[in-house]
């Protein structure tokens, strides 16, 4: 399985040590190669995991323990000591669905990872929409330059249209430009 090969960086001549018998075990125990065929039942095994557990697998999930379960005792099937190093690990959870209102319209929103929790309310700021858009789909480059938010208002919340650059890139010159929030539009 792949999932068992680790990189060791170490300065201590112990550690390099413990490190070359990793890797000699590992080369060692080669002789269990996979098949494509058992690759296949494993991942289908790591998916039904994920089935089981609300199609989840995420880090300190329930479906992550099961996971974690499931690995341990192939690696150990295959002759392999595991143990397993405490990690910290940044978790992300939606609490409550976003609420987007212009006056007493609610409007359907969804929230973009690792977003922050809170309440806005500020003048909304269109910055260089294509409207109505281009023939093609998602030609709008609202949002994907520097220069887009030239005179825009900071603490204004930044409209932006979907388009040609990645919604990382339009966020970042909205946050640079100063804007108290994005909302992107299809």
């Amino acid at each position: 399985m792949i999932l068992f090969l680790l990189a060791c960086f170490s300065t201590s001549d112990k550690q390099n040590e413990t490190a070359l018998n990793i890797v000699d075990t590992a080369t060692e125990m080669g002789r269990y190669a996979l098949s494509i065929e058992q690759i296949q039942t494993h991942l289908a095994a790591l998916n039904q995991i994920a089935l089981d557990h609300n199609s989840n697998r995420a880090v300190g999930s329930s479906g992550d323990e099961i996971t974690q379960e499931y690995i341990t005792e192939q690696m150990e099937s295959y002759g392999f000591q595991v143990w397993q190093e405490p990690v910290v690990a940044m978790g992300y959870e939606v609490l409550s669905d976003p609420v987007v209102s212009i006056g007493a319209d609610d409007l359907e929103a969804k929230t973009f990872y690792l977003s922050t929790s809170g309440s806005i309310e500020a003048v909304i700021e269109g910055v260089d929409l294509q409207i109505p858009p281009g023939p093609s789909a998602n030609s709008s480059t609202s949002g994907c330059e520097v220069s887009d938010f030239e005179g825009f208002t900071i603490g204004s919340i930044a409209l932006l249209q979907r388009g040609t650059c990645t919604f990382e890139t339009k966020v970042n010159n909205a946050v640079n430009a100063g804007a108290s929030a994005v909302v992107i539009f299809n």
